[in-house]
């Protein structure tokens, strides 16, 4: 299975946090963000959600929820695909 999180730490005072927790969501939603030449406001304001939650998508603080996720990359000029894999093969 593909790794579908990669943490970077930095150090600082001592404390030791993570920065980025990139992943194929967070990536996608930038880079799509970033090709349409939008802020990050207005992504928000598009998709109905705040800008810190689209600064937590991008920088893979949290995972979305379906629903969120849906309209943000609706705004995006994406689809939201679900579909099973079988993994045991």
């Amino acid at each position: 299975r593909p790794t579908l999180f990669r943490t970077d730490m930095a150090t600082t005072s001592g404390l030791t946090m993570a920065r980025r927790r990139e992943s194929w969501v967070s990536r996608g939603v930038w880079q799509r963000r970033l090709a349409k030449q939008w802020s990050r406001r207005k992504l928000a304001t598009r998709s109905g959600v705040s800008v810190s939650t689209i600064c937590n998508i991008e920088y893979g603080l949290n995972m979305p929820a379906v629903d969120t996720l849906e309209g943000v990359l609706r705004e995006l000029g994406c689809e939201l695909v679900i579909k099973e894999v079988d993994y045991d093969v």
